[in-house]
């Protein structure tokens, strides 16, 4: 058994007129566990986990970039969140106790929102405030 907390940060530098944002899925390893290292149906379960925290992260990216201000920017980033977390709860509603960890529906719809993301991979954004 296993979990790996994770959240998407967000850190904000402003030069001038133009405010910079770093947007990472992170995990928390001080929040994280493994019950058994070698249980690798846990850890495929968990990779799903991630992989819909960095489609997260990619949505933000894309809509963060339509803010502004900061503080517009942080509201989207706060939505995001709290969309992450309902994703991650139906995400286990439907893969928790499954002997491959991920069935194959989900592998096909996380698969599908990175590549439709793809272009929002980059960590870096930024608008520019009047």
């Amino acid at each position: 058994m296993a979990l790996i907390r994770h959240t998407i940060r967000v850190t904000p530098t402003t030069v001038k007129d133009t405010i910079y944002f770093k947007v990472s899925a992170c995990m928390d390893r001080n929040a994280s566990w493994f019950k058994n290292a070698n249980d690798t149906i846990s850890l495929i379960h968990e990779q799903g986990h991630w992989d819909i925290c960095e489609i997260y992260a990619r949505e933000l990216r894309r809509d963060i970039t339509k803010a502004k201000s900061q503080k517009e920017a942080m509201k989207i980033w706060s939505r995001a969140i709290k969309y992450l977390a309902k994703e991650g709860s139906k995400y286990d509603k439907y893969n928790s106790g499954i002997s491959s960890g991920i069935t194959e529906e989900w592998k096909i719809i996380i698969a599908t929102r990175l590549e439709e993301l793809n272009e929002y991979r980059n960590e870096h954004v930024y608008i520019i405030v009047p």
